[in-house]
């Protein structure tokens, strides 16, 4: 069994725990709803749901722990009782710490009841919302001051109910250091986000190097040279789906082959895209362009439903470049000459797309291609 049929059967794996999960969850819910229940059974069924509320948060932290697994961001998980019991290793490393002092132990035992990084954690799980902070003094145990960027998220559970919270945060530095930090960071983190959409769908990774190309040849047409306009829009379009790790691997597989048909998770994949690069320092305007590539000119798009140039002007210049290599090369659309795809993007001119970009594109780029 090659790794791409081994992560298939995983993820099926993975579907049927979490359909069992939620059945025996609805069970029990009727249960305590219908039924006079003994103390003991009571907290039986009490203890059933902790574990399956364990088995959730570590589930949904495992993407991202494979995600910042290889870049320099700490990783920091938390239960229903505030006690961490996931991290990185990047995580110890930035706190000067090790695995026996941070797993099983409380927020504040670990950072200190003052440190406002184990306040904002508890806030969150304890508030229910999502909390950031883009600069945070810090102190660690052996004594060293640190600068940190880091967001906190609650994580519920199907019923919506609080089961712990995730924090992710990395080291601010200074002018030449910050830069040089900043662009290591990137370079790490393209690496690993391309190994793993090459394993969740081989397509991802050729198709965003494409649509890279596609969108520098259009922004080149459009004036926008070398601009940091145009660096931020080249580091986009190499991540612009990787949203799509967060999406199982049968719905993906269900685009392909039915690509009419389109799955509320696979409509979510520009918000998670930003949710995931949001967590990472450097990615400000980045993750802005990927959030908005999938909106349309006339403002049916998702997920903000933004109209004209309320879109950025890179989210229209990746949508036009992603649209027409999807047409080009997308194995399940429809099999199209160049004269029926130039006629589809002129058909929808003031519609998906951004009118001006169109006629620039179809005369400076597809003419040259």
């Amino acid at each position: 069994m090659n790794e791409l049929e081994q992560l298939k059967k995983i993820v099926r794996d993975q579907t049927r725990m979490i359909i069992e999960k939620n059945r025996m969850l609805a069970e029990m819910e009727y249960r305590l709803k219908n039924s006079v229940i003994t103390g003991s059974r009571r907290e039986q069924l009490s203890q059933m749901e902790s574990r399956y509320d364990k088995d959730l948060i570590e589930e949904q932290a495992s993407m991202l722990k494979s995600i910042l697994g290889s870049v320099p961001c700490g990783l920091l998980l938390v239960n229903g009782q505030r006690k961490i019991i996931l991290h990185n290793d990047e995580a110890l490393e930035i706190m000067g710490l090790s695995g026996q002092d941070v797993l099983g132990r409380s927020c504040e035992a670990v950072m200190g009841e003052t440190c406002r990084e184990s306040c904002l954690l508890e806030s969150a799980v304890e508030l229910g919302e999502e909390l950031c902070c883009r600069k945070m003094a810090a102190r660690t145990r052996d004594g060293r001051e640190l600068s940190l960027s880091l967001k906190v998220t609650p994580i519920r559970n199907s019923q919506g109910r609080i089961v712990g919270g995730v924090e992710v945060f990395s080291r601010r530095t200074d002018s030449v250091d910050q830069t040089q930090a900043l662009r290591e960071q990137q370079d790490g983190i393209f690496r690993v986000f391309s190994r793993l959409m090459g394993q969740k769908d081989g397509y991802l990774v050729a198709h965003s190097h494409r649509v890279n190309d596609i969108a520098l040849q259009l922004a080149d047409a459009l004036g926008m040279g070398h601009s940091n306009g145009e660096k931020d829009l080249s580091l986009a379009c190499l991540v612009h789906d990787v949203g799509l790790l967060t999406v199982p691997g049968e719905i993906l597989s269900a685009k392909r082959t039915r690509p009419a048909q389109e799955h509320e998770a696979i409509r979510s994949h520009p918000a998670s895209g930003e949710w995931i690069l949001d967590s990472l320092e450097g990615f400000d305007h980045i993750k802005k362009i990927v959030r908005s590539h999938h909106e349309r000119f006339d403002g049916g798009g998702y997920p903000d439903g933004l109209v004209g140039e309320e879109i950025p002007k890179e989210s229209r210049i990746l949508a036009l470049a992603e649209a027409y290599d999807a047409m080009c090369h997308d194995a399940a659309a429809p099999k199209r000459s160049p004269e029926e795809i130039i006629r589809e993007i002129q058909e929808n001119s003031g519609t998906q797309f951004d009118p001006e970009m169109v006629s620039v594109f179809l005369k400076q780029v597809v003419s040259k291609r």
